[in-house]
């Protein structure tokens, strides 16, 4: 995979290609929400963004959860999908962002403590096959075939990713 330069207009571009994104998050506010956070991401991830995304996938991760959290994007994302949205029939908004709001902050956990045994890997790239299948299948439809090759090949980088396929670094769906 050649080298990036950020653009964030074309990882806006890719977010709105993406099916996942899309029929999960509705046009209009909530879509804003998402695309004021990409013109953030080099600054949030910075120095990983040029790194092998083998070497900082789980760096990566606790970056992106801390800013989540930080910048209290899910209460700015419940609070931008307009009232009559059918997923709040049952469910009240201030729970729903107390719910998704733990769900991240119990990921982050679980991903700090992973970080700390990272240095069990001891494969020479970084990552071992049954790891990259986790990568793969960490959330429902995993890295696109472009991405996982890029990976396979080891020039997958977190800027590459956010170029490529920007939600399977910013979806949180499956926390």
């Amino acid at each position: 995979m050649e080298n990036c330069s950020f653009d964030a207009e074309l990882v806006w571009q890719k977010m709105l290609e993406d099916a996942e994104f899309t029929d999960a998050i509705p046009d209009g506010p909530a879509r804003q929400v998402y695309r004021d956070m990409i013109d953030e991401l080099p600054d949030v991830f910075g120095e990983w963004m040029s790194r092998p995304y083998a070497d900082c996938f789980v760096s990566s991760r606790i970056c992106i959860l801390c800013h989540l959290i930080a910048a209290s994007f899910i209460n700015r994302l419940i609070c931008a999908i307009p009232h009559d949205d059918v997923r709040f029939r049952f469910i009240e908004r201030t729970e729903t962002i107390d719910i998704m709001t733990s769900m991240l902050t119990l990921e982050l956990e679980k991903l700090k403590s992973i970080l700390k045994d990272i240095s069990r890997l001891d494969a020479p790239e970084g990552i071992s096959g049954d790891e990259y299948t986790t990568l793969v299948h960490r959330v429902r439809d995993g890295i696109s075939e472009e991405a996982a090759a890029a990976y396979r090949d080891g020039t997958l980088t977190v800027e590459n990713l956010l170029m490529v396929q920007p939600f399977a670094i910013l979806r949180f769906k499956n926390y």
